[in-house]
């Protein structure tokens, strides 16, 4: 192979890493916002439903939370079980929904 074409290759090659990482910076940044909103949610729920109005307050409530190993445990089954029901429901108004579409 004459010098040209081997430049040229190695040009495309260069082209082709740069896409490659501009492609996974995009996928990273995305998880990245996915993260950070889902983040939000979370402690939105929290900070709701626990009353925390600090940093301190979410602290300590995570401290006592993580302390208990056996109302951990239990509040984690509790919380696994309510969010089956949330996403069986969930699943069921979506069926229904289908339903009705068709039979309009």
């Amino acid at each position: 192979m004459s010098n040209q074409k081997l430049s040229k290759i190695d040009e495309q090659i260069a082209k082709l890493k740069a896409q490659k990482q501009a492609i996974l910076q995009r996928e990273q940044k995305e998880e990245r916002k996915k993260r950070t909103r889902r983040l939000i949610q979370v402690g939105a729920i929290f900070e709701k439903y626990l009353e925390i109005e600090s940093l301190e307050s979410a602290e300590a409530w995570a401290q006592t939370l993580t302390n208990n190993a056996e109302f951990y445990e239990r509040l984690k089954a509790q919380a696994q079980k309510k969010l089956s029901e949330i996403q069986s429901k969930k699943s069921e108004t979506k069926e229904t929904l289908k339903q009705e579409e068709t039979e309009s």
